[in-house]
């Protein structure tokens, strides 16, 4: 529900849809809008008038857009899937595909007299993972364009995602044995990718929750345990150089 404060008029978002269909609302940077996802589709609702407007369409039971799959939510901590732009002019997401994945059985044994059986994609280790992308499509609709990153999307994790300025996204990128993550940076007009930075480990690295940029975007600080203990570094965007900032025999 949506309450404007100056006319006391309350309104339920999703077109009088259930409230508990709608996931991961999140107003638009100047207020005006709602982003949601609604049965695996992105959709924008603008908050004066009601008008929605899907920007996906492609939703199904092997096709997430918006939220995550069983492996990035339990295991990488995504489960809110898009994010706006700092202008509000596009939103970047997640597109999980599930084809392929093996499905496992959960069997609910206690609300019903009879068991009650529930299916649900869920790689083993070695098996075959979702495929994992993201895209970038305007707030009013229209065509999405791909991010260009690297590697089989069913063997590499796009771990997280935020826009570093109005027109590139920062996506952080795990191999599958996750000793190996790349920051990348990715235009949004044109789907193109570079690789910022490199983090590397014999056995295993975290992923970087927050990635704070300084000097104007141009430097960033970044957390790794490459020396043994967790600590921060500084790195140019331009250049494969750190720093060590934190320099004492203890974790951060």
């Amino acid at each position: 529900w949506v309450l404007d404060l100056a006319s006391g008029r309350l309104r339920q978002l999703g077109g009088g849809a259930p409230a508990s269909s709608l996931m991961f609302a999140k107003f638009s940077p100047d207020g005006t809008r709602v982003a949601y996802v609604r049965a695996n589709n992105l959709y924008v609702e603008a908050i004066d008038e009601g008008r929605i407007t899907p920007l996906t369409t492609s939703g199904s039971e092997a096709i997430i857009n918006g939220t995550s799959d069983w492996v990035y939510e339990e295991e990488l901590g995504v489960r809110d899937g898009f994010r706006w732009s700092p202008d509000g002019r596009r939103i970047a997401y997640w597109q999980f595909d599930t084809a392929g994945v093996g499905v496992f059985t959960l069997l609910n044994n206690t609300d019903t007299v009879y068991p009650v059986a529930t299916r649900i994609p869920y790689p083993k280790p070695g098996t075959t993972n979702a495929s994992a992308r993201i895209g970038v499509v305007a707030a009013e609709g229209g065509e999405t364009r791909w991010m260009e990153t690297p590697g089989d999307p069913r063997d590499t994790y796009l771990a997280r995602l935020e826009w570093h300025d109005a027109g590139t996204l920062a996506i952080q990128q795990l191999n599958r044995l996750q000793n190996q993550q790349d920051l990348l940076t990715a235009d949004a007009a044109t789907g193109q990718v570079a690789r910022v930075f490199r983090d590397r480990s014999e056995t295993w690295v975290d992923v970087v929750d927050t990635v704070r940029w300084l000097d104007q975007g141009r430097k960033f600080l970044w957390t790794s345990e490459r020396d043994g203990w967790r600590h921060v570094y500084l790195a140019a965007k331009d250049g494969p150089a750190t720093t060590l900032v934190t320099r004492f025999d203890a974790d951060i």
